[in-house]
C-alpha cells in the first residue's frame, strides 16, 4: 500500500462499522449502538500504522527537500559558469576591437562593430559549433 492509503482504509472500516451499526431504540438521532471490540481493534491498528505512516512522510518530504536543494546547487553553478563564459567573452571581443583599432587593420563605424561584437559573442558563448557564412557583398 502507497503511505497513507492503509490509516484511509482503517478509517473507512471505522466508519463502516459504524454506519451499518444499529440506533438503541430511545434516543434515535446520531447514537448508534456498536461492538466496542470491533472499534478498539481498528484503534489499534491505526495506533500501530501511524508511526510508519509519519516516518515514511517525514522521508518523502526530506527526500524531496534534497533533490531541490540539489536541483538549485545545479542551476547556481551553472549561472556562475555562465557568467565567466560570459565575462571571459566580452573581454575577448575588447581585447579583439582594441587589436583591430591599435594595428589600424580594419575601421568600423559603430553599426559595423555592433554586428562584429555581436557576432562574436554568439560564437564564443554559444552552445553550438560556429557556423561560418560567407559574405559575397558588400558590408555597406
Amino acid at each position: 500500500m502507497q503511505p497513507g492509503e492503509e490509516i484511509e482504509s482503517l478509517v473507512d472500516e471505522l466508519e463502516q462499522i459504524v454506519s451499518e451499526a444499529k440506533s438503541p431504540l430511545t434516543g434515535g438521532g446520531q447514537k448508534k449502538i456498536v461492538d466496542a471490540q470491533d472499534v478498539y481493534e481498528i484503534l489499534d491498528e491505526i495506533r500501530r500504522v501511524f508511526p510508519q505512516e509519519f516516518t515514511d512522510a517525514r522521508r518523502i518530504v526530506k527526500e524531496e527537500q534534497e533533490t531541490l536543494d540539489r536541483a538549485q546547487q545545479q542551476a547556481s553553478a551553472i549561472i556562475d559558469a555562465r557568467k565567466m563564459i560570459v565575462d571571459g567573452a566580452v573581454g575577448m571581443v575588447e581585447m579583439a576591437l582594441d587589436r583591430l583599432n591599435e594595428n589600424k587593420v580594419v575601421e568600423l563605424d559603430d553599426e559595423r562593430k555592433a554586428a562584429m561584437v555581436s557576432n562574436l559573442l554568439v560564437v564564443l558563448c554559444g552552445n553550438r559549433d560556429a557556423q561560418p557564412i560567407v559574405n559575397s557583398g558588400s558590408l555597406y
